[in-house]
Formats: structure tokens, sequence, C-alpha cells
């Protein structure tokens, strides 16, 4: 007698301490393991190896997850499939098991975890090809996936008891660093937003749609909050852009400047690859000028491919550059126009009702019987701006929504002196 082929599964993840790690705890549970740095690779290695079992990541260079899924599950008597994401969307996940993925699991991973749920869905798929297969193995594989799921309820116990306790110790410092840091975001933005006074706040206005889009989608905190951070910096990588590009429509520049012009999102995404704990925002950034039916760019990617966040930062984006270089008497018709004119082909259609929606709600002025002109210094702390703030120069110092300090008003008046500004009536300073 034969002796029992081993199972033999691929890992492909862009982390080579991840694939190591993942490896070695499939090997434990006797499956031989190979594994590929991207889906070029893989994809290669699935042509002259047989593999039971593929884990793969989403989110790689050269050749992503999903596509690699897609072409392994369209060859006959593909492998079993695994896949491997940071963030899980509920639209990615149920696109990939309509197409035959078995299973989508968040990072980060519990690898021996996830090595026993491998082995029992192993068994399981081996029961059910086996003509001969008995009621005592179908018990055996039974009490396999009953463990590994004990195994995985006990340990996913341990984390979040172990985290509870952490995470509370910590929000309120969180709290703190995630304001201090938005507000570092916001300087730097109006900064750049000096560069072209007559355009004003873009970066400013497109968090704007792009936050308002977020809570009517439901986006959970941390999402929208990388959302904001994203929108703020969508531009970073056009610093050092020759004026005559930046400030140029992008419709309007020549084959040579748009080369030029479409590296800026993998700019600014490198720029932020420095900046700890913002890998997430980088990815969004690289990715927000990127066409729903791939025409965009760095990396023509499409539909589900591209991240959520980022085709909402894409049509905040677009609606708010179509409007500043056309400057349009009738902003809304002429957005209902561009909107549903770039649906399928540069804007996700089912977030274009969403889109239009908001915008009705950012774009229309505020009630004039809300707004009030008055000089700086009969300003109150608590105040809301209801316009953006100017120099005599024309150099951009605070954005319309922004709560006035007292600290803001004195330095206000040192730059500005006695100048008329807009606040909302409606939102005055507490009551001492």
């Amino acid at each position: 007698m034969e002796p029992q082929r081993l199972p033999r599964a691929l890992v492909v993840d862009d982390s080579r301490e991840f694939r190591a790690l993942l490896s070695r705890a499939l090997q434990k549970e006797n499956i031989n393991c190979d594994v590929a740095e991207d889906g070029v690779l893989a994809e290669y290695m699935l042509e002259n190896n047989r593999y039971d079992l593929l884990l793969t990541d989403l989110r790689m260079p050269r050749k992503h997850g999903h596509q690699l899924i897609t072409d392994v599950l369209s060859r006959p008597d593909p492998p079993l499939i695994v896949a491997m994401t940071g963030v899980i969307e509920p639209r990615l996940v149920a696109d990939l098991i309509g197409r035959g993925v078995v299973d989508v699991i968040q990072k980060p991973l519990a690898f021996d975890v996830i090595a026993a749920k491998a082995k029992a869905l192993l068994a399981r798929h081996s029961a059910r090809k086996s003509p001969t297969a008995s009621v005592n193995g179908a018990s055996m594989v039974a009490e396999e996936i009953g463990r590994a799921t004990e195994a995985m309820r006990l340990q996913l116990a341990q984390v979040t008891a172990s985290f509870e306790s952490a995470i509370k110790d910590l929000e309120r410092q969180k709290e703190d660093l995630e304001e201090g840091f938005h507000g570092s975001l916001r300087v730097l933005t109006n900064l750049f937003d000096q560069m072209e006074t007559a355009y004003g706040s873009h970066a400013g206005r497109v968090e704007k749609l792009a936050s308002r889009m977020a809570e009517k989608l439901g986006l959970k905190a941390g999402e929208r909050r990388d959302l904001v951070y994203a929108s703020l910096l969508h531009d970073v990588g056009q610093f050092g852009m020759p004026d005559a590009i930046r400030t140029k429509a992008p419709w309007a520049l020549s084959e040579r400047e748009q080369k030029v012009f479409r590296s800026y999102p993998l700019i600014g995404a490198m720029l932020l690859s420095e900046v700890r704990g913002a890998e997430r925002v980088a990815e969004l950034v690289e990715a927000h000028a990127e066409n729903y039916d791939g025409s965009g760019f760095p990396k023509k990617l499409k539909d589900i491919g591209i991240p959520l966040e980022s085709r909402i930062i894409r049509i905040a984006d677009g609606c708010d550059t179509h409007l500043m270089f056309g400057k349009y008497e009738h902003a809304l018709e002429e957005l209902h126009k561009h909107l549903f004119a770039g649906a399928k082909r540069a804007y996700d259609p089912e977030l274009i009702d969403v889109a239009m929606s908001c915008a009705r709600e950012t774009l229309v002025a505020p009630a004039e019987e809300d707004v009030v002109e008055l000089q700086v210094r009969d300003a109150h702390p608590g105040m809301i701006l209801a316009g953006n703030v100017y120099d005599e120069d024309g150099r951009f110092l605070a954005r319309e929504g922004a709560e006035l300090s007292a600290k803001m008003i004195a330095r206000m008046r040192w730059l500005v002196g006695d100048q008329t500004i807009k606040v909302h009536k409606s939102k005055p300073a507490p009551s001492e």
C-alpha cells in the first residue's frame, strides 16, 4: 500500500515574516507548504505544481490577490482557497465567497488556529471527494472541525480579554493624539492651498464631502478616520510639481504633462510610507485616482479592487475639481450631469446617489439668516466660521467650519486687524 500523500498548501503574501510564520504553523499540522511573495510568482508555481490549498493575501505588488483568485478559480479542479485581508469589506467578501473562496480571514491572524482550521477544511474536502468515505471518517472530520472551532473560540476570548483592559487605558490618549494629528494635517493642507488661493481649500472641501458620504454609508470609526486623513492628504504628492501642471485642469494637460501628473498619487504614498501607522492612509492616497473601469492611475485598478474609501475620495475629488476649474453658475445641476456621466467609468455607480445627496448638503450655502458678518474684535471663542478667512494679500488663514478659540481670534487681529468675517449665528460661543 502506498503511503498517504500529505496535503500541500501555497501561502502567498508580500511579507516574508508572515509567510514564514504561517507556513511553519501549517507544517506542524502535517501540511506541506510552499510560499510566494506575489501573485505573479504564485501563478507560476500553481501552473507547475499541484496544491490542495491556496492561502493568499489580497493586496500585493505586481498581481493582487483578487485577480489571482479569479484566475485560479477559472481552472479545472482548483485548490481550496482562503483569502486573507487587513480590511473586511462586506461586498468584497460576498464577491469572493460567491466565486468559490471557502473563507475570508481578517488580519492579524492567530497562525496556529488558522493552521488547525486549514487542516479541518482539507479533511472535510477529502472526505467529500472520496467515494469510500465512511461514517467514522465523517465523524473524525466533524471532530476536527469542532476542535478547530473551539480552539479558535478560546484563543479569541483570550485575545479579547487581554486587549480590552489595554484599550480602555489607551482610548483617551488615542483620542487626544488623533485630534492633534488631524489638526496638524489641516495646517499642512492649508499651507498647500495657499499656493493657489483662488481655489480656496480644495482638500478641505474634498474632506467635507467624503466624510459626509462615509457617515451615510455607515463606515466604521477607524475607516472614517483613515478616510478623513487620506482626503486631506490626497494631493500631497503634488508638492514640488511645476505650477504649469499643478494649476491646470487635469483634462487640459498635454501628453507629456499627463505623464508627470499621473505620478503624484504614488509619490504621495511614498511620502506617507515613512509615517508610522499611516500605511492604510498611504494605500488610500495611492488608489484615489483609480477609475472604476480600470482606466485610472497609477496602477489601473478597477471595480472592488479599489478600496471603498479610495472610491469615495475619487468622487469627492472629481466633483470638486470639475466645479473648481469650470466655475459653473448652477453647481448642483452641473454636478448632477457630471456624476451620472462618470458612473461606471470614473465612479462607482453604487455611490452616485449618496454622493449627490451629500453634495446637496455640502454645496448649498448657509441660509442668510444663519450667517452674520462681524469684525474680528467682536468674535467670541466657540463661534464657527461661515467662510474662509484671508489676509489683505490673499493668503489663506482659516477655513470655513473652523471653531474659533481665544488664541485664534487674538492672532487673527494681529494679522488682519478688524477685518470683517462671517460666522454662524446658530452656533455662538457657549454661555459662561
